[in-house]
């Protein structure tokens, strides 16, 4: 897949108490601060049982995503997960954690993810809103819907409800507390990163995790 931005730097970063690793800048955009934060001196991501997951129960680690369905920089980063996903699965578990704020439309993407997920389809879901990046002004998530196979009522029902909102602000206000402000940005075990990221790097990450 194509990238729409081009690689330009990295750079050690510390973000939440503890948490190390590597940040690499490139063409991503920064959320604002919100001061009223109930996370307040929050070291570590959470799960939660509404928390996207794809993996083995099995696996001990658990790779964090923080993203937004319009960033850019997510989409083409996406190919470096499913590859250690392909590579890792035994040993981790990929977790989606909602940061919107990239569009006006990134809440209502998220809820459309959330809603898919309400009928075992999130990750189906998530690949389509990347692949339709470029169209999500256009086309309908409903579209989405419909072409991967899900109930479109119970689907349009969902969205209407509002109900997924509380998951995805909790998603978000929890990044913020962690010191997430771009997308993508992640954290496995006692490595945080932010930016696009090469498979060489994040598996090398992950090997050393999983040696602990």
């Amino acid at each position: 897949m194509p990238s729409r931005y081009t690689l330009s730097a990295a750079a050690l970063i510390v973000f939440g108490i503890g948490v190390v690793g590597y940040l690499i800048i490139s063409m991503v955009q920064q959320a604002p601060k919100d001061e009223r934060n109930p996370f307040e001196g929050i070291t570590r991501p959470r799960m939660y049982a509404e928390t996207p997951t794809e993996g083995e129960a099995s696996a001990h680690l658990v790779l964090y995503e923080f993203g937004d369905f319009f960033c850019a920089a997510c989409k083409a980063t996406q190919p470096v997960i499913e590859q250690i996903y392909a590579s890792h699965g035994d040993v981790i578990v990929h977790a989606w954690k909602d940061f919107p704020f990239v569009s006006n439309n990134s809440r209502r993407a998220a809820t459309a993810a959330r809603c898919a997920g309400e009928q075992g389809t999130f990750w189906e879901y998530h690949d389509w809103l990347f692949d339709h990046q470029s169209d999500l002004g256009t086309i309908s998530y409903e579209q989405g819907a419909l072409d991967i196979g899900i109930s479109t009522d119970a689907f349009s029902t969902c969205l209407a409800s509002g109900k997924m909102e509380q998951y995805i602000e909790r998603d978000f206000l929890e990044g913020q507390a962690l010191g997430v402000d771009i997308t993508p940005s992640f954290v496995i075990g006692d490595y945080a990163f932010a930016g696009p990221v090469t498979f060489e790097t994040l598996d090398q990450i992950i090997r050393q995790q999983a040696s602990k």
